[in-house]
């Protein structure tokens, strides 16, 4: 187990239907999974917002901000930015990615996700 901080660790999720968990359960989501994960090694976590929507799309984000620059200026202010996209290009080719609505992704793929939010959300709260 990581030597956990003391401090109460507060976040917030922003968001599309991937990360309301839309096609699992609410207790399936990325975001439940990485609360459960973080408390399992002993980190006082607290999702405190998720105010993630179903409908906002990829077009909305890349039309407001770019990609790169939101990672950027994430990472000025101290924030990190965990790539997920390699796995959703998985769920291309496999189908038990893919929840049975045939657009988002499953409970598997939503632990997947969350396996890397979970190892980069560790070493930031463990330093």
């Amino acid at each position: 187990m990581a030597q956990p901080k003391t401090e109460k660790i507060r976040y917030a999720v922003i968001g599309d239907s991937y990360s309301c968990g839309e096609g699992a359960k609410p207790s399936e989501s990325w975001p439940a999974l990485l609360t459960q994960n973080l408390k399992a090694q002993g980190l006082d976590a607290d999702l405190v917002s998720n105010p993630s929507v179903t409908g906002w799309t990829t077009k909305d984000a890349i039309d407001k901000e770019s990609p790169k620059f939101v990672t950027e200026e994430a990472r000025k202010r101290g924030l990190e930015v965990v790539d997920i996209f390699p796995i959703s290009k998985k769920m291309g080719q496999d189908k038990s990615l893919v929840a049975k609505d045939g657009l988002h992704p499953s409970a598997k793929a939503y632990a997947e996700w969350e396996k890397i939010i979970f190892q980069a959300a560790l070493e930031l709260l463990t330093r």
